[in-house]
């Protein structure tokens, strides 16, 4: 059986770094390997710049911006989306911090 669609409603949500890495492989070989369209829930914009070609953002259920991760990144028009995306660079900004602080930063 192959399915046309994979629903995967918040499928990392609390759950450890390395399992989340997992489970995002896991869904990206199924949706390769079964050439399956998937629709990803999440308020992770990390893990869902990994899976999307695509991303439409809501708010109140009303979608407020759409496009590429990149697009939303550089041109988001809506005020939540915005705050998304400022709250994501706050986030990255803090975990490189703490990477450089052990050495384990990316050159």
């Amino acid at each position: 059986m192959q399915p046309a669609l994979l629903i995967a409603d918040e499928p990392t949500t609390a759950i450890d770094a390395i399992t989340q890495f997992e489970i995002l492989d896991e869904l990206l070989r199924i949706k390769r390997q079964h050439q399956t369209a998937m629709v990803f829930i999440s308020h992770d914009l990390n893990a869902i710049s990994r899976v999307a070609d695509r991303i439409a953002v809501l708010n109140q259920g009303q979608v407020v911006d759409r496009g590429s991760f990149q697009h939303i990144l550089r041109h988001a028009n809506d005020p939540y989306t915005k705050l998304l995306v400022e709250k994501r660079a706050a986030v990255m900004s803090k975990y490189r911090t703490v990477l450089e602080g052990r050495g384990l930063a990316r050159a």
